[in-house]
């Protein structure tokens, strides 16, 4: 293997460490590892963005063998992809055989690329994991822009001509294409997460689905009354991603767009007064009290017991965990709500929706050596053959075509030793992790196997989110050095006041215009504009 020419690499480990607080607020690699069921949701609503054919070329003469970087992978029978039943396939069908290398330490990344010794594929998020983003990493030599290997990839092109927004998407300021990106298609694949309540408990209070901030507090209310120990709950990232309840006072715990323009949603004036409504609810016990520390296992024990009955989360491993742990109790439901709002009849401005691609993909390094055999391993998931490979399986093994329809089989759905959906799922397909590919959105109409999820994903999907959030911009690595700092201490600063507002240390009347002049002190304008020239270069791919 040849050695790469990775300028600084020496400096990567404190790069990478310092970027990760830049984007400390946002969901980790290993976070999104560990929700892979509710990242899954991905492709086009028809599966007719995907190509037609296989390249003649499959599979290819001669040996061919690839290493390949992944940052997570967890499953209990296999210890990386390539022991799956799916890879024995895919090396079967395309000739190319691959070594993996699963290394899940939070640091794992930046100690591999200041090493030098660089796998020939890399399954990364440059955008939101590496200082300066994906430009960085093809400038330092660390992967290799793909713009003149293209002829090897007939397939991705074609997808990309057919959506230009992707296209857009998976390429540099500059116009350099860098991945192969695992794509998520129509918007009931995009958003997989929202506010929910018990059925059961709710139809005691009779009261009706809560849509606006005064019905949910009534709600909560009536829960609290009871004897609900912790009406509502959740792990507040969850509700701090999702802008559940402070979208309705048209802002965000973080940077969104206002009329076209970036704006930082903790100092806006809707910010104050879901700040005064929320600690109002915690003060009269409407929210759980450990809501600050709670992690998943936590939340799922407290709304399969009854100590709590509306949350925010995901429509697989909360709602549809959920509803299968108490599956055995007739009486326990599960309802979506839509995402609150201000007034009656006023349409959710915020709420949960993935773009297309949201910076997980794979790369080429600079020391991979077979160049071509890569290409094709990588394209092969784009094409008609490997689109249905990777979303459902082995034919006549994982999936049939039934009524021309790919169904999963009972050795996947009802596994006969008792494994769940989700391992099978990860033995058989990429759909259950991230891989090169666009998901088909039969196989989430078959993974959310409760109504209420398919129910969910409609209801939380009707907002307005995709014209309030950035879209995947990537800083350059003079920006990231300007703003890193920056960004990660006013992060810093308003999620503690928040907190002390929220617990009653602080009066947020008083308080507010110190908050805010101190935020704007704190660089808060050379921040936005780093993100506006971003944005702008995005605008002008």
């Amino acid at each position: 293997m040849k050695k790469a020419n990775v300028k600084g690499l020496a400096l990567l480990l404190i790069m990478i460490m310092m970027f990760n607080l830049l984007v400390g607020c946002g969901k980790t690699e290993s976070e999104e590892s560990n929700e892979t069921d509710e990242m899954n949701q991905v492709e086009s609503e028809n599966n007719e963005d995907v190509a037609t054919e296989v390249s003649e070329v499959y599979p290819l003469e001669g040996d061919h063998k690839l290493t390949y970087w992944v940052n997570f992978f967890s499953h209990p029978e296999y210890a990386t992809q390539g022991e799956t039943p799916l890879y024995e396939e895919v090396t079967k069908r395309t000739g190319i055989e691959t070594e993996w290398i699963v290394q899940s330490a939070p640091e794992a990344f930046s100690l591999l690329a200041a090493s030098g010794e660089i796998p020939d594929l890399i399954l990364y998020n440059f955008i939101t994991s590496y200082p300066g983003g994906p430009q960085a990493a093809l400038d330092q030599g660390l992967i290799m822009p793909l713009n003149d290997y293209m002829q090897y990839a007939p397939n991705l092109v074609k997808y990309l001509e057919e959506n230009p927004e992707v296209d857009k998407q998976i390429k540099t300021d500059d116009g350099i294409y860098y991945t192969f990106p695992r794509i998520r298609g129509g918007d009931f694949l995009k958003t997989f997460v929202g506010p929910m309540v018990r059925k059961d408990i709710l139809e005691q209070t009779g009261l009706d689905t809560p849509e606006t901030i005064e019905d949910w507090h009534k709600t909560l209310i009536a829960f609290r009354d009871l004897g609900i120990q912790s009406p509502l709950t959740s792990e507040m990232p969850i509700i701090q991603s999702t802008n559940a309840f402070v979208g309705a006072y048209n802002t965000s715990f973080d940077m969104h767009l206002e009329d076209g323009k970036i704006v930082y949603g903790p100092i806006q004036p809707g910010f104050k007064e879901f700040l005064k409504t929320f600690a109002q609810w915690y003060q009269e016990g409407l929210i759980d009290k450990d809501i600050a520390s709670l992690d998943k296992a936590q939340v799922a024990a407290k709304m399969t017991s009854g100590q709590a009955v509306s949350a925010v989360g995901h429509t697989g491993s909360r709602m549809g965990a959920w509803l299968s742990a108490m599956s055995d109790d007739p009486s326990y439901g599960l309802i979506p709500t839509q995402y609150p709002v201000l007034n009656a009849g006023d349409y959710p401005e915020f709420g949960q929706s993935d773009p297309a691609y949201n910076g997980i993909g794979t790369s080429i390094s600079t020391q991979c050596e077979d160049i071509e055999a890569a290409m094709r391993l990588l394209d092969y998931g784009y094409s008609e053959e490997g689109h249905m490979l990777y979303n459902f399986g082995i034919e006549g093994e994982s999936y049939e075509m039934i009524d021309g329809y790919p169904t999963y089989t009972d050795y996947i759905m009802n596994n006969p030793d008792g494994k769940n959906v989700g391992e099978m799922l990860m033995a058989y397909t990429h759909s259950a992790y991230f891989g090169p590919m666009v998901q088909d959105v039969r196989y989430m109409e078959q993974y959310a196997q409760y109504q209420e999820q398919k129910d969910a994903i409609n209801i939380w999907k009707d907002t307005n989110i995709k014209n309030r959030q950035l879209p995947p911009v990537t800083l350059s690595k003079e920006e990231v050095d300007n703003v890193a700092s920056i960004q990660s201490e006013i992060t810093a600063y308003a999620d503690e006041f928040f907190y002390k507002v929220l617990f009653g240390a602080l009066d947020v009347e008083a308080e507010w215009d110190n908050y805010v002049e101190t935020i704007n002190k704190m660089g808060l304008d050379e921040m936005l504009s780093a993100h506006e020239a971003a944005l702008e270069r995005y605008n002008n791919r």
